[in-house]
């Protein structure tokens, strides 16, 4: 309904109508997998997941295995190290 798409992240949003455009029923195709994609996102929790406390021993993690930005490529593309 109106008031879940107005609560959808809009990069989501964003995703589903790209990721189904090369359908003819792209609108149908792109509503239907979005609510099931939100109701799997409800059930796990997922959209609370950034929001709660970290997970213990996280300096510990950080510290095994580091991550982030590490530079820029020939194209000038931002690296990743993951």
């Amino acid at each position: 309904g109106e008031e879940a798409a107005a609560a959808c992240p809009r990069d989501l949003l964003v995703t589903f109508t790209r990721g189904y455009a090369y359908r003819p029923d792209w609108s149908q195709a792109s509503f239907v997998f979005l609510e099931r994609a939100l109701a799997w996102r409800e059930e796990m929790g997922a959209c609370g997941i950034c929001f709660g406390a970290p997970p213990a021993r996280r300096e510990l993690f950080e510290e095994l295995c580091p991550s982030g930005l590490i530079g820029h490529d020939s194209l000038g593309h931002l690296v990743v190290l993951e």
